[in-house]
């Protein structure tokens, strides 16, 4: 088993899903986390269970540099759309491990709160306030200088648009508000329709960042793309939301 993981790339205090088909048959399902090399040590001499000296015959036989950690996977959209349903799912549910208690709080809560808002059509302040704020805490003096009815009417504009372009530019318009955070306040106002955009969610899918984070055009590709995961994994948006971020905070513990 030692050198069929470390065959994989992977090293010391990695974490790996996968299930036993037969007696001599392993399925290799997903990859939590890759681990890294402890200092003074290689690959090998890891499996074999020895430790290289100063001034050893097998320090000076090899001139090869002892890796301090592994590199950061670069082929995130082929590792995490490699996964099973069941791997998804405990992604999804580590999530809950990686967040604060208040923010966990917060979320039980929305999804809660958010279904007779749905219902109404449109944010209050109060709401659109804790919906921008769960996605970033920074802008919160500019979502102030926006006033009850401009909340009111961008948000109702945003639940009846025909496009996607046109609901996320209609958010836009508020102040404070980019397009990170414009797709946060869709994700829960129609959860169906919008997943979240953000730098872990790309990092997950394997993307280069976008020159721009406004950058529209850029976020309905990578929209597309997690509704295809979604449909794939038979799972909701929020779910894969959380598993995807719970991807990218994984690789970078």
């Amino acid at each position: 088993m030692p050198s069929l993981l470390l065959s994989q790339g992977l090293a010391s205090k990695s974490s790996v899903r996968f299930t036993q088909e037969a007696p001599n048959l392993i399925r290799w399902v997903f990859v939590l986390n890759w681990g890294a090399w402890d200092a003074g040590r290689s690959p090998e001499e890891r499996v074999a269970g020895t430790t290289r000296h100063p001034g050893s015959s097998r320090q000076r036989a090899s001139s090869k540099r002892i890796p301090q950690s592994r590199a950061k996977p670069t082929s995130g959209l082929f590792r995490f759309n490699s996964a099973d349903r069941q791997s998804v799912e405990l992604l999804a549910e580590d999530y809950w491990n990686l967040i604060t208690d208040s923010q966990r709080s917060t979320e039980i809560g929305l999804e809660s709160r958010m279904l007779p808002l749905r219902s109404q059509g449109y944010l209050d302040m109060t709401s659109f306030l804790e919906l921008a704020r769960w996605k970033s805490t920074r802008p919160t003096p500019l979502y102030l200088r926006n006033t009850e009815a401009e909340v009111q009417n961008a948000s109702r504009v945003a639940f009846k648009a025909d496009s996607d372009t046109s609901a996320l530019r209609a958010l836009m318009a508020l102040q404070g508000v980019g397009l990170r955070t414009a797709t946060a306040l869709l994700h829960w106002m129609i959860p169906e329709r919008f997943p979240v955009f953000d730098f872990r969610v790309v990092e997950a899918l394997g993307l280069q960042p976008p020159r721009d984070w406004n950058d529209i055009e850029f976020y309905l590709e990578v929209a597309e793309t997690i509704r295809s995961l979604a449909g794939k994994y038979g799972l909701s948006l929020r779910t894969t939301d959380r598993a995807l971020w719970t991807w990218s905070k994984r690789q970078a513990a």
